[in-house]
């Protein structure tokens, strides 16, 4: 069993979780941008390298009203990827959903959680943090707009 007592498969039918390939996928994509919706407590919990330069927006099952309000700060390029997550992948799923809503055409993957970035492959969170890293504030959108 997986976040919440449901493992990968059933999470990737119930919430849109991407498989392991979509993620592979997602993880190369160059100037990935990664959205963060759990909650402070969670971040504090289980944080990703700080070289990812992760944007932060709380949402819950029930309301994406802060991300609606903040994602033209957080995410200025409305084509650019996005991975979203969150604990277990329902939460990255109403952001994505949000994010659509809001114009939002680049390809919008739901990471599910940390674990299932992690799982992967070993050093899957690594390697990214290393290419965002360097892809540098000049050639990133992302960097500096958090």
């Amino acid at each position: 069993d997986g976040p919440l007592g449901f493992d990968r498969a059933s999470r990737t039918e119930r919430w849109g979780v991407a498989t392991d390939a979509e993620l592979a996928a997602a993880l190369r994509e160059p100037g990935l941008a990664w959205l963060d919706v759990r909650s402070d407590a969670e971040a504090r919990a289980a944080p990703l390298p700080a070289a990812l330069r992760v944007r932060r927006c709380p949402c819950t099952m029930f309301s994406t009203a802060e991300l609606a309000r903040r994602a033209p700060a957080l995410l200025p390029d409305k084509a650019a990827p996005i991975l979203v997550f969150c604990a277990a992948g329902g939460r990255a799923e109403e952001a994505r959903k949000c994010l659509r809503g809001l114009g939002y055409t680049g390809s919008l993957t739901n990471g599910g959680g940390p674990d299932d970035l992690a799982a992967v492959t070993p050093d899957a969170l690594a390697a990214a943090a290393e290419q965002s890293a360097a892809e540098g504030c000049t050639s990133s959108p992302w960097c500096c707009a958090a």
